[in-house]
């Protein structure tokens, strides 16, 4: 969220969810060979030639996925710019077909509902969807670099560690076990996770 306050310093706002759609066009573009969907019809894998990104918006005849094209190449005030008139053309039912249709990755953001954590449904032909839950501060070691979370064994922590407050957030990736696998969903978080705690946004 560093981030974003220091945009915002420059009088350039933009939203926790344009950061993350920018952060998966980034991750996709790093991993291109995740950036795949399921063809139905031919029952084989093919391989996204673009990085559209679509984002869930709630509309009164229900959900709507607008695409943000070419996400990765945008800049997040052109993303920002893109998802507030996709969002509100689509609330008013004025988005044309190629508006909403496609897409390789949908990003579903329920955190401003204060949802902590759920899975979403993926979109197909698409094989990844990302659900975002709400953010909340924690109390966590300045350095937690050293230590591994995922790790099920104890940890020492000194009692001369610095402490610190952070702002986390709860993403779950459901994927299509047809087009990618466990071991290529964790790829894919891990580089998500990377380009979004480390500011890689740029």
């Amino acid at each position: 969220l560093q981030i974003r306050k220091d945009l915002l310093a420059t009088g350039i706002k933009v939203s926790v969810n344009d950061m993350i759609i920018k952060s998966v066009a980034i991750a996709l573009r790093r991993k291109p060979e995740l950036n795949v969907m399921w063809n139905e019809a031919k029952g084989v894998i093919e391989q996204n030639k673009t990085i559209d990104i679509s984002v869930a918006v709630a509309t009164e005849g229900g959900l709507i996925t607008p695409i943000v094209k070419a996400a990765d190449q945008l800049t997040l005030q052109e993303i920002s710019a893109s998802v507030r008139d996709l969002a509100t053309r689509g609330k008013k039912n004025k988005l044309l077909p190629e508006e909403f249709q496609g897409g390789v990755f949908t990003v579903s953001n329920l955190g401003m509902f204060g949802t902590t954590h759920f899975s979403a449904v993926i979109n197909p032909p698409q094989s990844m969807i990302l659900a975002v839950g709400t953010t909340k501060k924690e109390i966590r070691p300045t350095n937690e670099s050293s230590y591994d979370i995922f790790s099920t064994e104890k940890q020492d922590i000194s009692s001369s560690e610095e402490f610190t407050t952070k702002s986390l957030m709860n993403v779950t990736l459901s994927i299509d076990r047809r087009a990618l696998d466990e071991n290529q969903a964790a790829e894919f978080m891990a580089t998500f996770r990377q380009v979004m705690s480390k500011g890689l946004l740029f």
